[in-house]
């Protein structure tokens, strides 16, 4: 069985892990010495850098929003956080994640539990205190404790 057929029936007929196909395709990728192919495959497999301008279409995900807030009398759970409350500078923060992880770091995870992606530290000290409007007045209102992620997904996990 030559190697393409190997890698065609992994892909058809087994429940072999994508990064292992993926290995012999990078196998393949020398021996049909297709620069290409070996540029995409290694990306794949040991990730790729966050500003990467090539980053495949599968690689972004849209990835919603959403907050608990903490008060001194309330706490209002998995609330959505529109983009368009950001500055146009952060909107993607509710908008979408960038998967650039190497491809086994979202094989590895618990397929049991959903995953999601933290806003960076600076940006949820930024927007903790006046996120939303408090009263028809428009008054903002202050809350004590502020925690932002993007997203829900089942059986990922996903690092930015």
């Amino acid at each position: 069985m030559s190697l393409l057929d190997d890698i065609i029936k992994a892909i058809t007929e087994t429940d072999e892990k994508t990064s292992s196909i993926l290995r012999k395709c990078l196998v393949l990728a020398y021996q049909l010495k297709n620069d290409t192919l070996k540029a995409w495959v290694s990306k794949e497999l040991n990730g790729y850098d966050r500003d990467e301008p090539d980053l495949p279409d599968f690689r972004r995900v849209g990835a919603p929003a959403r907050g608990l807030f903490i008060g001194a009398f309330q706490q209002i759970n998995d609330q959505p956080i529109p983009s368009a409350l950001l500055k146009p500078e952060h909107q993607h923060f509710a908008e979408t994640a960038m998967l650039t992880q190497p491809l086994v770091a979202y094989e590895a995870q618990d397929p049991t539990k959903n995953a999601s992606i933290p806003w960076p530290a600076n940006l949820v000290i930024l927007y903790q205190s006046t996120f939303f409007d408090g009263d028809m007045a428009g008054t903002p209102r202050t809350f004590a404790g502020l925690d932002c992620r993007r997203g829900s997904y089942p059986h990922a996990d996903f690092r930015t």
